[in-house]
């Protein structure tokens, strides 16, 4: 009982850092791989939880007439199509492989998120062209093949790409990652209900959490979304993932 009230309580903070931020889900497989559980199914069983999470949020954006569908939809696809690529992988992937890729995969979105902090600052200042959709269509398939195979980061990477690639502001850029980042989670969902590990005790303490957080992250990411603390929240929370990860390699 202890361990699902942990869950439930991880998954509502994760909820909210996810909606104003994102790496809510850095939070989630820190807190279950502390308590003892497998990264393999870890990454199964939090696809529903995040799935029910990110209808809420992005309902929550679309009831405020914030999200600008065009982007939104264009990028849902290939998200959605990387995320069931990645997903596939994961499901026939060991588990220590899946622990190195966690610990490539922050490290490099931690460098990322350390030389960008001017981009942040400037978010929503320049226009995106032509080639810039394109390079974001191209990003947003590997976001959703990362987020299928490994799910840690993924929104931060998502929220990355609307910044520095596609100009957008803070707002729009993370009602777009909730809205789009829906499909995405559809099909690894799918995916891992056919082939994955899944513990539905898990599943159902971490829904209850995602689910109160998303609409608690909604009414937070409107009123207090300023982009040099929401670089900096997306710093901390990889940062602190990879020392975890780095942890779960070492020798006992």
């Amino acid at each position: 009982m202890t361990t699902l009230i942990v869950l439930a309580i991880t998954g509502f903070v994760a909820a909210v850092i996810n909606a104003v931020a994102g790496n809510g889900g850095t939070l989630v497989v820190t807190v279950m791989s502390a308590i003892g559980l497998p990264a393999n199914s870890i990454t199964a069983s939090v696809r529903i939880p995040s799935l029910l999470g990110y209808l809420t949020t992005g309902t929550g954006f679309m009831r405020q007439k914030v999200v600008p569908w065009g982007l939104t939809l264009r990028l849902a696809a290939p998200l959605a199509i990387g995320a069931g690529v990645g997903a596939l992988a994961a499901s026939i992937t060991p588990e220590l492989i899946t622990r190195y890729a966690v610990i490539v995969g922050l490290s490099a979105g931690a460098l990322v998120l350390y030389v960008s902090r001017t981009g942040w600052t400037t978010a929503g200042m320049g226009m995106m062209s032509v080639n810039a959709r394109g390079r974001t269509l191209a990003i947003f398939f590997a976001v959703g093949a990362w987020s299928g195979f490994i799910f840690t980061a993924s929104t931060m990477y998502a929220l990355l790409v609307l910044v520095l690639v596609a100009h957008l502001e803070i707002v729009p850029a993370n009602a777009v990652k909730a809205v789009s980042v829906f499909g995405e989670n559809l099909f690894a969902a799918a995916v891992f209900l056919g082939h994955g590990d899944i513990h539905w005790d898990w599943v159902i303490a971490l829904s209850a959490g995602f689910v109160a957080g998303g609409l608690l992250g909604v009414w937070v990411a409107l009123r207090y979304s300023k982009p040099g603390w929401i670089h900096d929240l997306l710093l901390f929370m990889t940062l602190t993932g990879l020392l975890v990860a780095i942890a779960r390699v070492l020798p006992a």
